[in-house]
């Protein structure tokens, strides 16, 4: 994953100022990392872009009550169907990776035939989802939408910096808000096999991260460090959500599978093979589920037993309530 450029803020001036340098190179790190999706693109240009293009929205959703926003709808709105774009490409790549390294596990003959016809329907949606996203990310639509932005931008922070906060404190009511939303969703860990409560909670700690990850300029090495842990949660929570996306792929397929063989009495060798495949994989899925799900429980008592909150507002950026508007 590419490291995101390093920016120089001023910790104290108005947050209108930084945003512009904040908003203005992660646009630029998203949009130059375009040129790197070739004609059959590796997983990492995509991952590249992808993480790029995250940062700017959680960012811009971060700044959104403090700047004028406005004038950014157009272009965000765009650079979240870029956004969906890079991550159904994404999601293929994932996928196909995780079928290569069940290929090495499976013993079944039968079995592994049935992972090689879903890796074929799985590079077939890729290729599918690439055409899509490379009419956005043409020479044309980036540089377009480069133009756009930046006027955008430049509207949306022409806002004086004497009635706004310094970006510290600004900064100190975002991270405060985002870990009370990720406080109050964490109650779906008591409910795992409700899905969306722990999607939603994944989300939370996504952006937890990188508004700590955003506003580390000002709180340095104890920030990176929370942002780090964050992270950490975020991996467990999104290998939960992985599970749970495949458990949704399968099931149907199944089903489909079932009902043909009742009616017709048999099915054909490759069906059979992927009927087969299929049955290992929702048995090794729902065993890394529970996994998952019991790493990231024992992961939010470990932060509750060493005052994780505590931490975070110890990090001394100011601005713990939302009077700021935050």
């Amino acid at each position: 994953m590419a490291a995101p450029r390093e920016i120089e803020v001023d910790c104290h001036g108005p947050v209108t100022t930084a945003a512009w340098q904040i908003l203005q190179v992660r646009w630029e790190e998203a949009r130059d990392l375009a040129s790197a999706i070739t004609a059959d693109p590796p997983a990492s240009a995509i991952h590249n872009m992808r993480v790029a293009t995250r940062r700017l929205r959680s960012a811009m959703r971060d700044f959104r009550r403090l700047i004028k926003f406005k004038p950014m709808r157009g272009p965000m709105k765009e650079i979240g169907q870029l956004a969906d774009a890079l991550g159904a490409v994404r999601d293929q790549d994932v996928a196909i990776a995780a079928l290569e390294r069940f290929y090495g596990e499976l013993k079944s003959e039968a079995g592994r035939d049935g992972l090689q016809q879903w890796k074929i329907g799985r590079i077939e949606l890729r290729s599918s989802a690439l055409n899509e996203l490379k009419l956005l990310i043409s020479v044309e639509a980036i540089a377009d939408l480069d133009a756009r932005f930046t006027a955008a931008l430049e509207k949306a922070t022409a806002r004086s910096g004497e009635d706004a906060p310094n970006f510290a404190d600004a900064g100190g009511a975002i991270i405060a808000k985002s870990y009370r939303q990720l406080t109050h969703l964490s109650r779906g860990l008591y409910a795992p096999h409700r899905r969306r409560p722990l999607h939603r909670m994944r989300i939370a700690a996504k952006r937890l991260r990188y508004a700590l990850e955003l506003f580390a300029i000002c709180g340095g090495e104890e920030m990176e460090s929370a942002a780090r842990d964050v992270a950490e949660m975020q991996t467990r929570l999104g290998d939960l959500h992985d599970c749970d996306v495949w458990i949704d792929d399968l099931g149907p397929m199944m089903r489909l599978l079932d009902q043909r063989q009742a009616l017709t009495k048999t099915l054909t060798e490759i069906e059979q093979n992927v009927l087969v495949a299929s049955v290992w994989l929702l048995g090794r899925l729902t065993r890394d589920r529970a996994k998952h799900f019991r790493d990231a429980l024992t992961l939010w008592h470990d932060w509750t037993d060493s005052g994780f909150g505590g931490r975070l507002d110890r990090l001394g950026l100011g601005g713990r309530r939302d009077d700021d508007g935050v």
